[in-house]
C-alpha cells in the first residue's frame, strides 16, 4: 500500500487519471510489468458488481488502463484495495417495508481527460436497498449539460425495462404495475424527455437516446426533478470531497449501504438509552464499529457513569441470564434469539442482514416477544421503545409472552421433549453415516 493515502474515501477527490500517465518508454513499461494489475482490478470489478457499489466509479476509472499502467494507477488500484480493507464491514441493507421502486441518475460534463467524454451513472432502489447500480464513460460526445443529463437519464430508463420485467417474472412487488420514478437534477433534460417537441432542438442527439420519450409515453416510468446534494447518484459520476462522502453515505443513501454502526447512530442509540433513565450495559465490538468503545466521549461517560457501562465483549448467556436484565437490545442473530428466548429476556430487535431480517419478523410479530427499531434511528424512538418496553402496557405483554416460550423450550429440551428426540436424532444418523464411510474405507483397503 506504499504511496496511498489513508483510504477514506474509494477515490481521491482532485485526482485524474489519463493516458499521459501511461509509460512511454520500454524501460518504464518494463518496470510495471510485475504489478499486479489487472488481477487486482479484475477482483475489484467483482466486488464492485456484487456488494460494493460505492467502489464502482472508482473501478471503471482504473480498469481502462490493464493494458498499459503507470505508477499513478497503480497507486489508485492500492487506495481503493485500502479503502476496502478500512471498510470491510460495509455492506447492503434492505430495511424497508416500502418495496416501490425508484431510480436516480446523474452525469459528470466532459469529466475524462482523454477524450473529453461525459460520465453516466444511475443506482436503483427497492426497500431503501440498492438493486441496480452502473458507473460508464459515455460513448458520444456531449455537447452540453442537458444533453449528457438526457444521454444518462435514457440509460437509465433502459434499465428500468429490465428490472421491470424480471420482478414481474417473480411477482413480489405488487406495485411494480405502477410507474418507476427516475429522479434527475437536469430540469432541461427533464423537459426534452417528458415534451416530444423540445426533440426538434435536439436532432444531432442519436436516435438510440431517444427511447427514453416511448418509455415516458407508455407510462412505464416518471421523471422528477430532484435536488443535486439529494441526488444519491452522484458518487457514481464523481470523486466526492470527504465530507460529501460521508453526507452521501449516511444521510442520503439512508439504509443502502452502512458499516454496521455509524458515528450517528451510535450517540442515537446510546443518548436514548440514558434518556431513559434505566441501567444498561451496552457491547460494542471493535471490530464492526471504527473506534470502539473510544468513539463514545469522556464527558459523556462520566455523565452516565452510574447508570451505563460500555464494554467490548460480555458473555452474552451469562448477562442474560441475570435476574436483573429486563430487556436485551439485539440484531437478531439466531443464537441471540434462541439464548433470549432460553432466559425467559424481552428483545429490541435492529436487523441487518441475512436471517436476521427473518428472525425479527417472528419475534416482533409471529411470536409476540420483542419489539422493532426503525433503520433510521432516533435516539427519540429509543429511548420510547426502551421506556414501553420496561413499563408499557405492550412491554407487560411481551414479558408475559417470553416467559411462555421460555417454558416451551423447557419442555422441548427436557428428556423426552421435541428437541431432545430431534438432537438423539441427528446425533444416531451421524453415526450412521460415519459407520458408513468406514466400510467403504475398509471395503477398500
Amino acid at each position: 500500500m506504499q504511496d496511498s493515502k489513508k483510504g477514506f474515501s474509494p477515490f481521491r477527490h482532485g485526482v485524474h487519471l489519463s493516458k499521459k500517465m501511461c509509460p512511454k518508454t520500454q524501460e518504464e513499461r518494463d518496470k510495471m510489468r510485475n504489478c499486479p494489475y489487472a488481477s487486482a482490478v479484475g477482483s475489484l470489478m467483482y466486488v464492485m458488481l456484487c456488494t460494493r457499489p460505492d467502489i464502482f466509479y472508482a473501478v471503471s476509472i482504473v480498469s481502462r488502463y490493464q493494458s498499459n499502467l503507470g505508477p499513478k494507477h497503480w497507486t489508485t488500484v492500492k487506495h481503493i484495495l485500502k479503502y476496502l480493507n478500512k471498510t470491510k464491514h460495509y455492506f447492503l441493507v434492505f430495511g424497508s417495508e416500502d418495496l416501490n421502486i425508484q431510480g436516480n441518475t446523474n452525469s459528470d460534463f466532459q469529466s475524462d481527460i482523454d477524450d473529453r467524454k461525459s460520465i453516466s451513472g444511475f443506482v436503483f432502489t427497492i426497500g431503501k436497498g440498492a438493486i441496480s447500480w452502473r458507473s460508464c464513460k459515455q460513448d458520444t460526445t456531449a455537447d452540453s449539460t442537458t444533453e449528457e443529463e438526457y444521454i444518462a437519464a435514457s440509460e437509465a430508463v433502459k434499465e428500468v425495462v429490465w428490472i421491470r420485467k424480471f420482478i414481474q417474472e417473480l411477482g413480489v412487488v405488487p406495485s411494480i404495475e405502477s410507474p418507476i420514478t427516475i429522479h434527475c437534477d437536469n430540469n432541461s433534460a427533464i423537459a426534452n424527455a417528458v415534451e416530444p417537441r423540445a426533440h426538434k432542438r435536439t436532432k444531432h442527439i442519436e436516435l438510440r437516446f431517444h427511447l427514453i420519450c416511448d418509455i415516458l409515453y407508455k407510462g412505464d416510468v416518471e421523471i422528477t426533478k430532484i435536488a443535486s446534494a439529494s441526488n444519491v447518484a452522484d458518487p457514481f459520476t464523481k470523486a466526492l470531497p470527504q465530507r460529501a462522502v460521508e453526507v452521501n453515505r449516511i444521510s442520503t443513501l439512508e439504509s443502502t449501504l452502512v458499516v454496521l454502526l455509524y458515528d450517528t447512530m451510535i450517540y442515537s442509540i446510546i443518548e436514548g438509552l440514558a434518556n431513559s433513565m434505566y441501567q444498561f450495559l451496552w457491547v460494542i465490538r471493535a471490530n464492526l464499529v471504527d473506534g470502539g468503545v473510544e468513539i463514545i466521549s469522556k464527558e459523556f461517560m462520566e455523565e452516565i457513569k452510574d447508570r451505563g457501562f460500555l464494554s467490548g465483549w460480555c458473555p452474552q448467556e451469562r448477562v442474560l441470564s441475570h435476574p436483573s436484565v429486563g430487556g436485551f437490545l439485539t440484531h437478531c442473530g439466531w443464537n441471540s434469539t434462541l439464548e433470549s428466548i432460553c432466559e425467559g429476556v424481552p428483545l429490541m430487535r435492529w436487523p441487518f442482514f441475512a436471517e436476521q431480517q427473518t428472525n425479527c419478523f417472528y419475534s416482533c410479530n409471529k411470536w409476540g416477544i420483542g419489539m422493532e427499531i426503525d433503520s433510521d434511528v432516533k435516539k427519540e424512538k429509543v429511548e420510547g421503545l426502551v421506556r414501553e418496553l420496561m413499563e408499557g402496557g405492550k412491554g407487560k405483554e411481551i414479558r408475559e409472552n417470553v416467559m411462555e416460550w421460555k417454558k416451551r423450550v423447557q419442555v422441548a429440551t427436557k428428556v423426552g421433549g421435541s428437541s431432545y428426540i430431534n438432537f438423539g436424532s441427528l446425533v444416531r444418523k451421524l453415526s450412521e453415516l460415519s459407520n458408513s464411510d468406514s466400510d467403504k474405507v475398509i471395503g477398500g483397503s
